[in-house]
This record gives structure tokens, C-alpha cells and sequence, in this order.
């Protein structure tokens, strides 16, 4: 997020509001009414910019491009951010508790699963499915049931539609979880592997 200054209009409008005066008070066909006009709409406007605060606004700031050097990983963080700005501006607009602490638990998952592959590079292509499956279609639930929600009037249909999506988000939230595990498979394997072996050169000292 940054900061910006926006000026006020109301300025400009009291300008425009002066030269409608001086329109009724002067003739303003000599040359010296303009002079006039122009003084006073400066003087105005001097005056009122100084009295009104430019009104300081928030806008996204658009972030880095991603580089890590492999295009591949490239692409997989860039879209995932994207899916995870998603999911959290869904977060702001649904209102529902439970739900909101499911979204929580997917975005804090997914960061897990790409600081993952981006200390692990060669493992990006086993979250593909992830990528190209769980997130869009987990985004475009979310968004249906958004928009489902902020409907006045809910019929069967929209009802119905919503109680599934609710239904299959603790589903969905596992998912995310069996594939942030999956990735630490060799590692669990390596980590077994070397507590048998020290294990075993344990037992061999006599300890």
C-alpha cells in the first residue's frame, strides 16, 4: 500500500462560481473585467487550497516482479500470489465466521507450500495440480458463493448451492494440507533414515 495526495475540487468549483458573479456584476466585455475576474478566481483559489487538505488516499502498490532466476518457479509464485490476493479480498467480503477461518487456513497453507518450492525448485512441478486445479476452482467456489450470499432474496437454488460449498470446504482445506505433507515426504524418509542409522551406531558403541 501507498499514499497518495489528492487536491480538493472545491476550489475549482468556487472558481467556476466567481466568474458567475462577476458575469452578473460586471459588464465583461471590457478587457480590465477579465483582469478582475482572473485576480479574484487566483486569490480564491489560493486561499481555499490552503484552507481545504488535500485528501490522502491508500492505493495498492503493484508488487515486484518475481525473479528467482527459474521461469518455471517464476510463473508458479506469481500466479499464486495472485490466487492468495483472491482469497483474501473474498475473506473481507464474505460474511461468515467459520468460513473465514477456513480461508485463513487455505491462504497460510499455500504461503507454506511456496516458500516450499522456492527453497526447493525441483519440486514445483509436484504442486501443478495445485496450481492448476485446487486454487482456481477453490477461488471460483469462493466467488459463487460471494456472490450467492449478497443475493436478497435466496431461493432453493442459491441455498441449496451454497450449503454444498460450505460442505466441501473442510475437504478442500485438507487437500491443501495432504499436498503442503506430500512435499515433505523425502524429507520425512531422509530424517527416518538417518535416526535408524544413528540408531544402530548407538547400539554398536555399547550406549
Amino acid at each position: 500500500m501507498r499514499e497518495i495526495k489528492v487536491k480538493s475540487v472545491i476550489p475549482i468549483y468556487l472558481i467556476g462560481l466567481v466568474w458567475i458573479l462577476c458575469a452578473f456584476v460586471l459588464p465583461m466585455y471590457r478587457w480590465y473585467d477579465f483582469i478582475i475576474a482572473l485576480v479574484i478566481s487566483a486569490i480564491v483559489y489560493k486561499v481555499t487550497s490552503n484552507l481545504i487538505p488535500s485528501k490522502t488516499i491508500l492505493i495498492e502498490s503493484e508488487p515486484d516482479p518475481i525473479n528467482t532466476g527459474n521461469i518455471e518457479l517464476d510463473e508458479v509464485l506469481t500466479t499464486g500470489t495472485a490466487y492468495i490476493s483472491e482469497l483474501n479480498s473474498l475473506n473481507m467480503e464474505i460474511a461468515n465466521e467459520k468460513i473465514n477461518g477456513q480461508i485463513n487456513e487455505m491462504m497460510r497453507i499455500t504461503k507454506h507450500i511456496f516458500e516450499f518450492v522456492t527453497k526447493n525448485p525441483t519440486k514445483v512441478r509436484q504442486i501443478r495440480q495445485f496450481m492448476n486445479y485446487y486454487l482456481p476452482t477453490t477461488v471460483k467456489l469462493l466467488k459463487n458463493y460471494d456472490e450467492f450470499q449478497k443475493q436478497g432474496a435466496k431461493g432453493e437454488n442459491i441455498t441449496s448451492a451454497m450449503r454444498k460449498i460450505e460442505g466441501v470446504l473442510d475437504t478442500i482445506v485438507n487437500a491443501f494440507k495432504k499436498v503442503l505433507d506430500d512435499l515433505f515426504m523425502d524429507k520425512a524418509l531422509d530424517t527416518s533414515v538417518d535416526i535408524e542409522v544413528l540408531e544402530k551406531m548407538i547400539k554398536e558403541e555399547g550406549f
